[in-house]
């Protein structure tokens, strides 16, 4: 799941509802009993902004909880656009308490 930089606008709402969405219907149309979930999320997930909020909300109806011990450190990229000269990294592991 990606996550947008949070901002205050109404564009960044429904994009975040979009995304949202999404990986909520794929949680609800599957059966499982293993979950883990990957995101980049450029956004602060302890502050109170719209972002925090909706993804803080699916983590707790769906029992899911922070899986640090997979955490990437030290690696600095997950991902390489050399075209667009831009890099991002996974930095979020969630699972099923």
């Amino acid at each position: 799941m990606y996550i947008l930089c949070y901002e205050q606008s109404v564009w960044y709402r429904a994009e975040l509802s979009h995304v949202i969405g999404f990986n909520e219907n794929s949680l609800n149309d599957c059966d499982f009993t293993h979950v883990i979930w990957t995101g980049d999320f450029n956004v602060n997930l302890l502050e109170a902004n719209d972002g925090a909020v909706q993804v803080n909300y699916l983590m707790h109806k769906y029992a899911l909880c922070c899986l640090t011990e997979y955490e990437l450190k030290p690696v600095k990229h997950s991902y390489v656009n050399s075209a667009l000269n831009q890099a991002s990294m996974v930095d979020h592991f969630w699972g099923l308490c």
